[in-house]
Parts: structure tokens; C-alpha cells; sequence
């Protein structure tokens, strides 16, 4: 067990006097009936912690965290404590208490925004490109089904920006496919296919260090991890501006490529991202390799993984729209 933080009060103590009327003199009384002593501790927003290398950083307070089948847990204790005469043990009193500090994404895009407030399609990442972070193409390999051959595709995904969604909202996102064999193309962009969840990241280490090498001196501190993939995204077909002509209006007719825009259900009991000197709960949006019939993924590693944060609190502005509904985990 590791305590981030310490905030003793004195309610009262013989030096403050009467207890139901403080007066400065020292109380040599014994204390008998009822008294009541109202109190309240204000939370610092930060807390300052040995942080990497051994200096002191600053961090925010991390929100209450407790699940059955994590090993770490966060929790906050209110002590009381009533010291009594030599000789004679000490009262103690405790309960627990939920903290929930409050955290916001920064304002979308204005023309996200501008979509919200007339409930109107989201514009791609050609369209609104201030809106959407758009990751380079990673290349994937598969085989057909009844095919000796592999077959070669790359994708592109983009999120919408910030990368700082609110819990029980949805995080926008688009992805492109290239792929020069039209079969493929067709499994790879069925949106059933496309598999990209919310993968959440609970980082923890007891001080427990372990050698780089083997006969060196521990150092390394070892952090202990627990992955949990929720959150699996909806996908519909989508218009892709880079197969307009720029002569004409006209789309013009590719074969080898396709876009889809989607969103990734977050559920709103998802606890905030959080970064302490011994404790993380980090997020992350996960491309996995693509799952169609007929087609044999040759990938073993996720295609794409991109850090996100994860807030309490709606953004200033509009409040996001959703557009689809969630897929079944």
C-alpha cells in the first residue's frame, strides 16, 4: 500500500479550551455528554510526489478506482482519531469517500461544432482537417479464402480532435482502405470487419525493480499491467473527397479504395485517465487485425495503436451527437 496523501486536522484538543465554547485556556475536565465538532478538509487539486529519477513532480489527484478483478485499487479514508490518557488505547474511527475531480475536453473543431448545432453529418478529414487527427497508412496481410496467395492492403485512420473524449459519449472516427485486389477490398471494408475497440491501460508498481541486464544491480522499476478491450466501433460507408475529379463534380471510379467513417461507444461509468508517480490508467484506441469470412488476417500485432485521454465532462460548446448505435462487445 502506497499513501499519495496526508491532510491532518486538529478538531480540538485540552489546549483549545471548552470544547462547546472554545475560550483559549487549557480544559483539565474530563469530557462527558455530547459534543459535536463540524470540520471540512479541502482537497488540493495536486498532490507532490517522487516522480522519475527520484525528483519531486507534480500530479493531479487521481479519482477513486476499485474493481474486484484488479489487483490495484485507489482509495480515499477518513480517519478519526481520539487519543486518550497514558495507559489506555486510542479510539479510531474511518470510512471511505468517492473523489471524482472533474476534467474537460477542449472545444472540437468549429465545423464539428457547427455540424452538432445542426444535427448534420460530420465532415471528413479532407473536408475539415482541423477536426481530425490522421495517423500514417499501416500496411496489413491476409489470405482469401481458397487463394495460396497473400494479398497486401493499408489503411488510414483518423480521430477526431482533440484526442479527449467524455465518457458516456462517442469517439468520432475514419478510416480509409487501399487495396489493389477488389475481393479484399470488398471483405476488408464490410464494417463488421473492421476491428477498433478502446483498449484501457491500469499501470501500476510497488517500487519492485529488476536489472536491464542480467548480473546488474536492480534499477528498473516494474510496472505491473492490466489491459481490458471494452469498446468496439460502429461503421457505416462514408463519401471519400480524394476520389473527386478536380475538373468536375463527378466521383470518379476507383476500385482500390474505400473510406468508412465510424464511432466508438464509451460507456459513462468509464473512469477518467489518470497519472500518478506509481499509478496510471492510460487509454488508448486499438486497430486489431481486420476479421472478414473468407479472409485469413496474416497480422499478429494490433495495426495501430493511438493514446487518447479519457474526461468526466462535456466539452465547452454543443454537446456531441451521436450517430449510430452501439455494437454488441
Amino acid at each position: 500500500m502506497v499513501s499519495f496523501i496526508d491532510l491532518p486536522v486538529t478538531l480540538w484538543s485540552r489546549s483549545m479550551g471548552d470544547p462547546r465554547n472554545p475560550d483559549g485556556n487549557k480544559w483539565i475536565e474530563k469530557l462527558q455528554g455530547k459534543y459535536t465538532w463540524p470540520f471540512s478538509i479541502p482537497l488540493p487539486p495536486t498532490v507532490s510526489l517522487p516522480g522519475v529519477g527520484g525528483r519531486d513532480e507534480v500530479f493531479r489527484l487521481p479519482p477513486t478506482f476499485f474493481e474486484r478483478h484488479t489487483r490495484a485499487h485507489v482509495e480515499y479514508d477518513i480517519i478519526v482519531r481520539f487519543t486518550r490518557a497514558k495507559l489506555r488505547s486510542d479510539h479510531r474511527l474511518s470510512t471511505t469517500l468517492n473523489y471524482m475531480p472533474l476534467s474537460r475536453p477542449g472545444p472540437p473543431s468549429r465545423l464539428r461544432q457547427l455540424a452538432y448545432q445542426q444535427h448534420t453529418a460530420l465532415l471528413g478529414p479532407d473536408s475539415d482537417p482541423e477536426g481530425w487527427h490522421t495517423l500514417p497508412f499501416a500496411k496489413t496481410r491476409g489470405k482469401l479464402a481458397g487463394a495460396s496467395r497473400s494479398v497486401e492492403a493499408k489503411c488510414k485512420l483518423s480521430l477526431a480532435t482533440p484526442l479527449c473524449y467524455t465518457r458516456g459519449a462517442v469517439i468520432p472516427c475514419a478510416i480509409v482502405v487501399e487495396c489493389s485486389d477488389p475481393q479484399a477490398l470488398e471483405l476488408l471494408t464490410s464494417p463488421e470487419a473492421i476491428v477498433l475497440r478502446l483498449r484501457r491501460n491500469v499501470r501500476f508498481h510497488t517500487g519492485e525493480k529488476a536489472a536491464t541486464h542480467f548480473g546488474d544491480v536492480p534499477t528498473k522499476l516494474v510496472w505491473k499491467e492490466e489491459l481490458e478491450h471494452s469498446e468496439l466501433a460502429s461503421w457505416w460507408p462514408a463519401a471519400d473527397r480524394a476520389l473527386e475529379t478536380d475538373s468536375t463534380d463527378a466521383i470518379a471510379i476507383n476500385a482500390f479504395r474505400r473510406m468508412l467513417k465510424g464511432e466508438i461507444h464509451l460507456k459513462p461509468d468509464l473512469i477518467q485517465s489518470s497519472a500518478m508517480a506509481h499509478f496510471r490508467i492510460e487509454y488508448s484506441v486499438v486497430l486489431f487485425p481486420f476479421d472478414a469470412p473468407g479472409y485469413e488476417s496474416l497480422d499478429s500485432e494490433p495495426l495501430i495503436v493511438e493514446a487518447v485521454d479519457i474526461a468526466s465532462e462535456y466539452p465547452s460548446g454543443p454537446r456531441p451527437v451521436t450517430y449510430s448505435s452501439p455494437q454488441v462487445i
